[in-house]
């Protein structure tokens, strides 16, 4: 947190209802508690961020409230002392989830994760723009071959963004890293995958300096992967 604490974001579970809730703790710098909070009936938060304007953005999913198992794209906006200041939701009929998510240059959000289809194959990687106040602006998906998903997301220095998840090519039982790079409004510039006939996931990915290229950090068949780019995605 700016003051040198901690903002630490979770689950609880309401031991009425037995549904999850969104758990939100701040602390000192020396892990003391100052304040805690829970957010919503049937809620989970998977990203955090804090906020230009001092306070925190969470993003994640939420159910649907008629029990039929499917769940939204959940965006929630707290302010410096974790009161909620709005929520929106967001997605289609079916099954959609959030996973990672930045503040983008005009104080909006970019919001990554998955969308489910009515056809096959099923999934596809997510991505939302919305402006200050949550409110969507534009969405896109993004695909290879088979299901994808986003799980990470990160500027780069030309405007655009990098999106880091897994693609299971062709409905296979393996799957590989996908890596997308896009400008400023979601255009795509070039994708690529990465991995063997195994699983292969992205977990989370970094910009080296002066964008000269990415590192991804991977699960890589119950291993931990490493993979280094150039600014276009190769590795070589």
């Amino acid at each position: 947190a700016p003051d040198g604490g901690y903002v630490i974001l979770g689950s609880t579970t309401d031991t009425v209802a037995g549904n999850n809730k969104i758990y939100l703790i701040k602390t000192n710098a020396t892990g003391q508690v100052e304040w805690e909070r829970t957010y919503g009936s049937r809620e989970d938060a998977f990203s955090l961020i804090a906020t230009t304007d001092g306070g925190y953005a969470m993003l994640g999913q939420t159910k649907d409230i008629n029990n039929t198992g499917k769940s939204d794209v959940y965006l929630l906006k707290v302010n410096s002392s974790g009161a909620m200041e709005w929520e929106k939701t967001f997605g289609g009929p079916l099954d959609d989830q959030g996973y990672a998510l930045v503040q983008a240059p005009d104080g909006g959000y970019m919001l990554l994760g998955f969308i489910e289809k009515p056809e096959l194959p099923i999934y596809d990687m997510y991505l939302i723009k919305t402006n200050q106040s949550g409110e969507k602006q534009w969405e896109n998906t993004y695909d290879v071959q088979g299901n994808e998903g986003g799980v990470d997301i990160k500027p780069t220095p030309d405007g655009g963004y990098v999106l880091l998840g897994y693609a299971n090519l062709g409905g296979t039982t393996g799957a590989d890293v996908f890596l997308v790079k896009i400008d400023g409004t979601g255009t795509v510039q070039w994708k690529k995958t990465y991995g063997d006939t195994t699983y292969d996931s992205g977990i989370s990915i970094e910009t080296l300096s002066g964008c000269d290229g990415y590192v991804i950090l991977a699960n890589q068949f119950h291993s931990i992967g490493l993979i280094k780019t150039d600014k276009d995605g190769n590795t070589n």
